[in-house]
């Protein structure tokens, strides 16, 4: 599903909350990148009837990877 959770371009993914009330934080290596994983996901979610809503963007300013 979905290049099975790795999908290239990605370095960060985070899905947090609880029920149906959840969120998704991502990070990705470029708008285009973003793009070319949305065109899979999106008729994915949509045959499962999930309404993922408009995505959010905004560019990261300072990122510390751990050990």
């Amino acid at each position: 599903m979905a290049e099975a959770g790795a999908p290239a371009g990605r370095s960060f993914h985070a899905c947090y909350g609880s029920g149906n009330h959840l969120q998704v934080f991502d990070v990705w290596d470029s708008q285009e990148s973003f793009e070319k994983f949305s065109e899979i996901l999106r008729p994915i979610l949509q045959d499962i009837n999930i309404d993922a809503g408009e995505p959010r963007i905004e560019q990261i300013h300072n990122l510390i990877k751990g050990g």
